[in-house]
């Protein structure tokens, strides 16, 4: 699967990685994979580690999408905090495109595109966190 997460519910943490070519459905299934965990509460940090992408196939569309879905979800996602790292310029751009629309559409998390591990690692407060690299 080209998007997977794991759940670290003690510190309310959430490292997603996606991996070769990305589509619509793929990240759709993901949102909403995300959505449905029962385990995932307010305050919610997640890593989104796109250095292995290849690509992306699909349409703009599927970051309104995911925001909406977000905003259905206001209360379990109150507080939350993504970052995303993007080394490759067509993914950093794409991040970026999806962190403003996140701030037009007044969704209940903030995002902040970085393109190293350690930037997006310090904003998030985990520094110490030795399992991602």
């Amino acid at each position: 699967m080209p998007v997977h997460y794991d759940y670290d519910e003690k510190e309310n943490f959430v490292y997603t990685k996606a991996s070769g070519v990305l589509t619509d459905d793929d990240l759709k299934v993901f949102a909403e994979s995300l959505a449905s965990d029962p385990r995932v509460k307010p305050g919610l940090r997640e890593l989104v580690d796109c250095r292995a992408v290849d690509s992306m196939k699909g349409s703009m569309d599927i970051f309104g999408y995911i925001i909406h879905l977000n905003i259905e979800n206001r209360e379990k996602y109150a507080g939350k905090k993504i970052a995303i790292v993007a080394s490759r310029e067509l993914l950093f751009g794409l991040s970026k495109y999806f962190e403003v629309i996140s701030h037009i559409d007044n969704a209940p998390f903030r995002v902040e595109v970085f393109r190293t591990m350690s930037e997006a690692k310090e904003w998030l407060g985990l520094k110490e966190y030795d399992a991602i690299s």
